[in-house]
């Protein structure tokens, strides 16, 4: 049968349509169908913890991109040389996550003018994947991921995440310094106040970190850090020169008189009409 120049063009056109979604099709599963890269034999951990993820949604070549060399280079490796490990490939660049996380989307966190990603990616040049992807799509950091920046600050005796007194997140703030409300979140028998009586309001205008370093010790930095103690009056006597804590109550106000007659048991009636011990002994 000789087909008409009619017949020929459109059997030409019918050809090149199904060619064309052919084409299209395996393009559009290449470029936009995380199960494409779920069928290499050593990506299924992988997998796994995207769809367990925040991105669950965002398909994988939104965030890893690479030239056509690339992708075929990586192509051949994965079947023709079958490695058993996934490769350093397709890095994500800071520029990628910002698409989303600075663009202010109801979709996505807005982190731009948050304290932690200001030092770290606007100041230092951080980039993002080391916090967020040194265990791939695990994307919170561990405390362990700020260990390898920032070994030397180790707490000891703590064990609870880095962000737990450092506020990475919390927008309006302008420093990772924890702030004495950080502080009262747990330790709420410590509820800041005054020293104590002796003397009136001492320490009121200081915050936690002027005698606390908690990356230091686990306990307060000791008073001769700040304070000469006099040799005179009552710290001159031989029974005052204890630990400065015995008078100096932290975190407590409490009357001083009511604090002389811990040790002065024999004195409760002594002038009982003045009130402040202080007032005669200096």
């Amino acid at each position: 049968m000789i087909l008409s120049p009619k017949m020929l063009v459109s059997f030409i056109i019918v050809f090149l349509i199904i060619i064309g979604v052919g084409v299209y099709g395996t393009y559009d599963y290449i470029q936009n169908d995380p199960a494409f890269c779920r069928s290499c034999h050593i990506m299924e951990s992988a997998w796994e913890k995207w769809s367990e993820s925040p991105h669950n949604n965002v398909t994988c070549h939104k965030c890893h991109e690479q030239s056509m060399k690339e992708s075929m280079d990586l192509l051949y490796k994965y079947v023709i040389e079958r490695p058993e490990e996934v490769s350093r490939h397709a890095i994500v660049p800071n520029e990628r996550c910002e698409n989303c996380h600075f663009s202010h989307s109801e979709k996505w966190p807005y982190i731009a003018d948050t304290p932690g990603h200001k030092k770290h990616v606007e100041d230092e040049g951080v980039e993002c994947i080391t916090c967020h992807a040194p265990t791939i799509h695990v994307f919170k950091p561990l405390s362990s991921t700020c260990d390898q920046c920032h070994d030397q600050f180790l707490p000891p005796k703590m064990h609870f995440h880095c962000l737990t007194c450092h506020e990475f997140t919390v927008h309006g703030k302008t420093s990772l310094l924890p702030e004495k409300t950080v502080c009262e979140k747990c330790h709420t028998d410590r509820e800041y106040k005054p020293i104590m009586s002796i003397t009136t309001n001492a320490h009121s205008g200081k915050d936690c970190k002027t005698c606390h370093r908690p990356h230091e010790s686990i306990k307060p930095l000791p008073c001769t850090a700040c304070h000469e103690v006099p040799i005179e009056g009552l710290h001159g006597v031989t029974a005052h020169r204890g630990a400065c804590s015995s008078c100096h109550l932290p975190h407590q106000e409490r009357p001083v008189r009511q604090i002389c007659l811990t040790c002065h048991v024999d004195k409760s009636v002594h002038k009982s009409e003045v009130l402040v011990c202080t007032t005669c002994h200096k």
